[in-house]
């Protein structure tokens, strides 16, 4: 079962009328007071790709409006949803590539990695490879 361990939450803006809730996040602009988010759409290993954070919330208002706040975890244990593919306990995560959506594990998820520049976190639960919406802990390490 997933678990956290808080330790730091930042507000930020969503720059995205589809911010999900345990989603990776990177920094897509300047907000009004703090960073405007949307979800990464391109795997960890792209040099461009800037890992924020964890959205721990859904956008106040509502999930389809852009320019609201929402909570997104930077230090500490999280829940995050994972890809289609299996994570064991104690494996290197990194940010999956693809389109965001409710349908899919693509965006915003993440998958396990070899390559040691691209991590993001270390995986504290573990999650059987399935099409369904796995959440499994994650001990973030941006």
């Amino acid at each position: 079962m997933a678990y956290e361990i808080p330790i730091l939450d930042q507000t930020a803006i969503s720059a995205s009328t589809l911010l999900q809730q345990y989603r990776v996040v990177r920094v897509s602009a300047a907000g009004t007071g703090a960073p405007a988010v949307v979800h990464t759409t391109a795997a960890s290993t792209a040099g461009n790709v800037r890992v924020f954070g964890v959205t721990q919330s859904a956008p106040t208002a509502s999930t389809s409006s852009t320019g609201k706040t929402c909570s997104v975890r930077t230090v500490g244990v999280t829940k995050v949803e994972a890809s289609s593919a299996a994570i064991a306990v104690g494996t290197w995560l990194r940010a999956t590539s693809g389109a965001v959506g409710t349908t899919t594990r693509l965006g915003g998820t993440v998958r396990t990695t070899t390559d040691f520049k691209s991590k993001i976190g270390l995986a504290m639960t573990s999650a059987a490879a399935g099409t369904g919406r796995r959440l499994i802990s994650m001990d973030l390490r941006l």
